[in-house]
């Protein structure tokens, strides 16, 4: 939740996540990617972007296709809309303790939602192999 990092052109983002060119249009056209425009016209990737570009790349080398990381993204989404659910009130106020009480929160609760996620994802796992 913090500043947005470096910026990285799309043949760097390919060359640092091992995905393809064509992957990447891909994960743009699902979403899952959002590259930064320029007032130039270029796009570029920030360090988050590299980041979930290296875990699709491990999802696509195990046989997911673009359609099942956009499930994953989906998934994501609905997590920050229940987080913002409960900072909305905070930021309708733009004062600058409201707006740090509200990073604090939502950062707190993305954690504790990727702490349940990862957990439920691991009971559920372990049901299926010793099912």
């Amino acid at each position: 939740l913090g500043s947005p990092g470096e910026s990285m052109a799309v043949d760097e983002l390919t060359r640092a996540s091992g995905l393809t060119r064509d992957q990447v249009e891909e994960l743009i056209a699902q979403k899952v990617l959002d590259p930064f425009g320029l007032p130039d016209g270029r796009q570029v990737f920030r360090d988050e972007d590299l980041a979930i570009a290296r875990a699709a790349y491990r999802l696509y080398s195990r046989g997911f296709e673009g359609r099942h990381i956009r499930s994953l993204r989906l998934a994501a989404d609905r997590e920050v809309d229940l987080l913002a659910q409960l900072v909305t009130p905070l930021l309708r106020h733009r004062n600058p303790k409201n707006r740090r009480r509200a990073a604090e929160v939502l950062a707190d609760g993305a954690n504790a939602g990727n702490q349940l996620q990862e957990n439920l994802v691991r009971a559920r796992l372990r049901k299926l192999l010793e099912g």
